[in-house]
């Protein structure tokens, strides 16, 4: 019976683990980041010679290796019960990472703002403004 639920316990963080970190940069980079860095590149909202989206590209990439490689290993050299726990921790996360994806959005929004030029960083508070993101110009926090 114990041993029963710490498999199951320790199969949750493992699912956890996996799908939270390596699913949800997959989910940033491809779904939330590239887009948003290939609409400022597509009109040249960028500062010249940067590329914005490669990084959200090659991102995603490595991530979804990384995630494919470890849920091989999980669901090669693990225990029925292990599986059962990866499943929950899994599902979990995975509810997670769709319901703060808009704070996925701001967090691109921020990372790719030193890159763009001036018409592009009013274009980005702007998208930033209608998601409810307030700018305080002049005044401390």
């Amino acid at each position: 019976m114990i041993e029963t639920i710490l498999y199951i316990s320790l199969g949750w963080c493992i699912g956890t683990v996996i799908v939270s970190w390596f699913l949800s940069q997959v989910y940033l980079s491809w779904i939330i980041g590239f887009p948003i860095a290939k609409r400022f590149e597509a009109n040249n909202w960028v500062q010249v010679g940067k590329i914005p989206s490669r990084v959200y590209k090659i991102g995603g990439f490595i991530n979804i290796l990384i995630l494919i490689v470890a849920t091989w290993v999980s669901l090669m050299f693990s225990p029925e019960l292990l599986l059962y726990g990866i499943g929950v921790g899994a599902l979990l996360s995975t509810f997670r990472m769709l319901r703060t994806s808009g704070s996925a959005v701001i967090e691109v929004y921020e990372s790719i703002y030193s890159e763009l030029n001036e018409a592009g960083k009013l274009i980005a508070m702007e998208d930033l403004q209608k998601r409810g993101v307030k700018f305080n110009v002049g005044e401390k926090n």
